[in-house]
């Protein structure tokens, strides 16, 4: 299912030491932790923006099709 991306942020916060928690992942990529939250619970509503910063930090490589052309 596309919209898990939550569920792969959550794997790669095990790999980044001290990032535990929504509120410390918002903290080390400077997203809210109310929308860290949404992330990591794959709710569709956050920006790309918040997405691709805290995709970047966890080292998560994601990619944006947007009308048909990827990105």
């Amino acid at each position: 299912n596309n919209m898990d991306f939550g569920k792969v942020l959550q794997r790669a916060m095990v790999d980044k030491e001290g990032v535990n928690s929504a509120a410390a992942l918002g903290r080390a990529t400077g997203v809210s932790k109310h929308i860290t939250r949404r992330l990591l619970n794959s709710d569709g509503r956050c920006s790309l923006n918040d997405l691709k910063a805290t995709a970047d930090f966890l080292n998560v490589d994601i990619k944006f099709i947007i009308n048909g052309v990827e990105s």
